[in-house]
């Protein structure tokens, strides 16, 4: 009697065990098994891929702003529940922080010190502020961000590495 109680008690354990590690998944793209993308995101990426509606646009978006958006670098940095994003000249041009479960990632930018850092943002980011979804998170030997965000009927997918 006892090995018929456990022939239906172990399906039971691993079903319930196999739901809590699928439901794990946090990004389209990759899991973070019991990690906080808090403390993930932070470091120091350049933008590797630019599309506009599943298009490559990294090359036209270099020629309208007239320098290689791959060589910026983008720093990542935590701040007492937010973060600060540091670019172009390592000016603080933005704030990050986690909203909506931690799903999406809102984006704030501004100019530093002077205009022409604003123009650049605004090009690479078309627009100063918003939530992006977060496709993908992962910081293992080096950190990857990929972000989406529909904007006037436009897919803009922006991947850092």
């Amino acid at each position: 009697m006892r090995n018929k109680g456990n022939k239906i008690t172990y399906p039971i354990i691993f079903f319930f065990f196999s739901i809590l590690f699928l439901s794990c998944k946090k990004y389209p793209e990759n899991t973070l098994w019991f990690k906080k993308p808090e403390n993930i995101i932070q470091g120091d990426y350049k933008i590797t891929q630019y599309t506009i509606n599943g298009n490559n646009y990294i090359d036209g978006l270099s020629t309208q702003l007239g320098l290689d958006v791959t060589t910026l670098e983008w720093h990542f940095y935590e701040n007492h529940g937010s973060g600060d994003i540091y670019g172009l000249n390592n000016d603080v041009v933005g704030l990050y922080k986690f909203a909506e479960k931690k799903k999406k990632l809102s984006l704030t930018f501004y100019s530093a010190y002077f205009d022409p850092p604003n123009q650049v943002l605004q090009t690479i980011f078309a627009v100063s502020s918003g939530n992006w979804d977060i496709v993908k998170l992962i910081n293992k030997g080096k950190p990857v961000l990929k972000i989406k965000r529909v904007i006037n009927g436009n897919a803009y997918e922006i991947q850092f590495n």
